[in-house]
C-alpha cells in the first residue's frame, strides 16, 4: 500500500508543478504583450480634405515647453517632430494613423506635451493649404479629449484659418482658402 501512495504523491506532485510552471509561462506572455506601465502609446485617427500642400501638419512633442500658451512661449520650447511615426490620412475619410511609442520622450519629473503643429505655405495659384481633422487621440487607451487641448492660432492668419473643436469631438485645421501664410497649433499636457 505504501508503494501505491507513494507513487500517487509522486504523480500529483509533478502534476501540479507542470500546471504551476505553464501557468507561471502563460502570465509571463500575457504580461509582455501588455503596455507595460512605464510605455507610453500615442494613437488617433486623421483626415484631410481639400488643397494640395504637403507636409503642413506636424504631429510634435515636447518635455520643455512651459505652458506659455503665446505663439512665443510655443516656439521658445524644443518640439521634436514625431509625425514619420504615424501614417496620416490622403482622404477625408477618417484613417487610423497608428500606434507610436513615445516613451523615451518621458524625461523624469518633467511634464510631457503633445502637439499638432500645422504650417500653411503662403501662395500666389489660389488657395492650396489643407484642412486637417485630429479626433480620437489616445495616450496607453486613455482618451485625450478635444476639450483638454489648448488652441493657439498666428494672430496674422488669414480671418478664419485657425484650429476649431467641432461639435462632433476632436480637433480641426480650417484653411479657410488662405493664401498667405498660417500658422497653428493645438496643444495638449499628457503628463
Amino acid at each position: 500500500m505504501n508503494t501505491f501512495l507513494l507513487q500517487i504523491k509522486r504523480y500529483f506532485g509533478f502534476s501540479i508543478m507542470t500546471a504551476f510552471m505553464t501557468s507561471v509561462v502563460i502570465f509571463s506572455a500575457a504580461a509582455q504583450s501588455a503596455v507595460a506601465p512605464d510605455k507610453m502609446k500615442l494613437s488617433f485617427f486623421s483626415q484631410v480634405i481639400f488643397g494640395a500642400q504637403k507636409n503642413n501638419l506636424a504631429i510634435v512633442i515636447s518635455s520643455d515647453f512651459n505652458g506659455d500658451y503665446t505663439m512665443e512661449g510655443i516656439r521658445k520650447a524644443n518640439w521634436t517632430d514625431i509625425t514619420d511615426q504615424f501614417e496620416l490620412a490622403d482622404t477625408k475619410e477618417w484613417k487610423k494613423s497608428g500606434d507610436a511609442d513615445i516613451s523615451k520622450f518621458v524625461a523624469g519629473g518633467k511634464s510631457l506635451y503633445i502637439g499638432l503643429r500645422y504650417i500653411g505655405k503662403s501662395s500666389t495659384v489660389g488657395p492650396t493649404q489643407r484642412m486637417w481633422g485630429i479626433k480620437d487621440m489616445y495616450v496607453n487607451d486613455n482618451p485625450l479629449p478635444s476639450a483638454d487641448w489648448k488652441i493657439v492660432n498666428d494672430s496674422n492668419n488669414f480671418s478664419g484659418a485657425a484650429y476649431t473643436r467641432p461639435k462632433a469631438g476632436g480637433i480641426l485645421f480650417r484653411s479657410n482658402q488662405s493664401v498667405i501664410r498660417s500658422e497653428s497649433w493645438g496643444i495638449v499636457k499628457v503628463k
